[in-house]
């Protein structure tokens, strides 16, 4: 997916950040979106990726918590991170709908 509705114009742009550290492991692709509006986007490095799975999941609980957000998504690259980011959330008691 190359056009984003939604997101903001900042999270397009490290999104795009990102992709380009990639550039020639994957195919090349650039994200536009027709949102002008500013998200919110912090990096941050773990030491692996469960601990990546625990750190993005204890965040997602204390907005959830906070009622900062009413819907959230967290988007995958394999199955197999996918397990491991359901098999947390689980364990902290944060409701999963997997689609795919």
């Amino acid at each position: 997916l190359e056009e984003s509705y939604r997101c903001a114009q900042s999270i397009a742009q490290a999104a795009n950040s990102l992709i380009e550290r990639n550039a020639g492991k994957r195919v090349a692709k650039r994200i536009v979106t027709r949102n002008p509006g500013v998200g919110r986007v912090r990096s941050v490095t773990f030491a692996n990726r469960q601990v990546e799975a625990a750190g993005a999941l204890y965040e997602l609980r204390s907005a959830i918590k906070a009622a900062a957000h009413t819907s959230t998504a967290i988007i995958t690259r394999t199955n197999g991170y996918a397990n491991i980011v359901e098999l947390i959330a689980t364990a902290l008691d944060i409701k999963v709908n997997r689609i795919g």
